[in-house]
């Protein structure tokens, strides 16, 4: 996460933690329009955001889906990788993946899964 980003989401949670929670669950893709770095806009994609704890913050794993298809829009990194906080850089602990989205979607979330 950029620095920039990450202030906004810390004033975002000071003003109003229950709606920056309510935000973290978005299965309709309903929230805000994203702006990208060139300053054009797209429509927010379905997804869910989950914070990585280990004892303290250690990074933020975000699962997002195109309904319909496994394709993502080109502006979205088809990644499994996490960002992670600068204390657990290089950890060799692996993130959770798939599984929650599994849980929480089903196979329509993740499509290329077998």
């Amino acid at each position: 996460m950029n620095p920039a980003a990450g202030q906004a989401e810390a004033k975002r949670i000071d003003t109003d933690p229950g709606g920056f929670l309510a935000a973290q669950d978005d299965p309709e893709g309903r929230g805000d329009p994203i702006t990208l770095p060139d300053g054009s806009v797209a429509r927010r994609l379905p997804g869910y955001r989950r914070w990585i704890w280990d004892g303290e913050f250690a990074g933020v794993i975000g699962l997002r889906w195109q309904p319909g298809t496994a394709d993502l829009p080109p502006h979205v990194l088809g990644t499994s990788a996490t960002p992670s906080s600068p204390g657990n850089a290089g950890s060799d602990t692996p993130p959770p993946r798939c599984g929650y989205c599994y849980r929480r979607r089903g196979r329509s979330a993740c499509p290329t899964s077998n």
